[in-house]
């Protein structure tokens, strides 16, 4: 007898395919600032500031954003197949979109940088992290 499994939640699976899209940006904006020297608006930057130092900044950062956006992509269509390997692999997103997002959340908010877009991102990704993992753990029996 086949046991059907259930629907895995809608919301944290586009979350994850939306996040992973942002930080897939994020890290190329990052990557032409530093490498290409192309200028960016102070709303793209955040609280770093338009500085050519804060720019270089960006570059290793870039890549990590990039890849930690095409994981997240990855995880969240997956997950709307309920693949046991992307209940680990969101876990592991998860946490890290969390660890990323939360220092830059505190620090964004302790600047007062409230006119940021970045700033309400990053405490948005830092919340939907730490519950959505907290989320996936509750539910994973489902998985097995």
């Amino acid at each position: 007898m086949s046991q059907k499994k259930k629907q895995s939640s809608t919301m944290l699976n586009l979350l994850l395919i939306i996040f992973g899209a942002i930080f897939l940006i994020q890290g190329v904006v990052s990557l032409l600032v530093s490498y290409f020297g192309i200028t960016m608006p102070l709303w793209v930057l955040g609280t770093l500031g338009a500085t050519t130092e804060a720019q270089a900044l960006l570059g290793a950062t870039g890549w990590s954003n990039i890849a930690l956006g095409i994981w997240a992509l990855i995880a969240g269509i997956a997950m709307f197949a309920e693949e046991e390997w992307a209940l680990g692999q969101a876990l592991v997103v998860l946490s890290l979109m969390a660890i990323n997002a939360i220092p830059l959340a505190v620090s964004s908010i302790v600047a007062s940088a409230w006119g940021v877009a970045y700033t309400y991102v990053y405490i948005f990704v830092g919340i939907v992290g730490v519950f959505g993992f907290i989320y996936l753990i509750a539910t994973s029996r489902r998985y097995h």
